[in-house]
């Protein structure tokens, strides 16, 4: 995501199954609803302190998402 995005989003990478990580910029402060529904392969997610808001079901159907920091 490029620096001083400030919201994504609904349904930005909605099933994209070759997504593995995602590293939120420093600006991020909303993610959108489904923004990552059915991002199969995401693993990994790293948020930044100044995250406002997750939007509902956001991260539903990401089996493989076993690191949130």
């Amino acid at each position: 995501m490029p620096d001083g995005m400030k919201h994504l989003p609904d349904g930005a990478f909605r099933n994209c199954t070759a997504l593995v990580s995602v590293t939120c910029p420093e600006t991020l402060r909303v993610i959108g609803s489904y923004a990552f529904y059915g991002c199969t392969s995401l693993a990994r997610a790293d948020f930044n302190d100044g995250l406002k808001s997750i939007g509902e079901r956001a991260f539903m159907n990401t089996p493989s998402l076993i690191r949130v920091t």
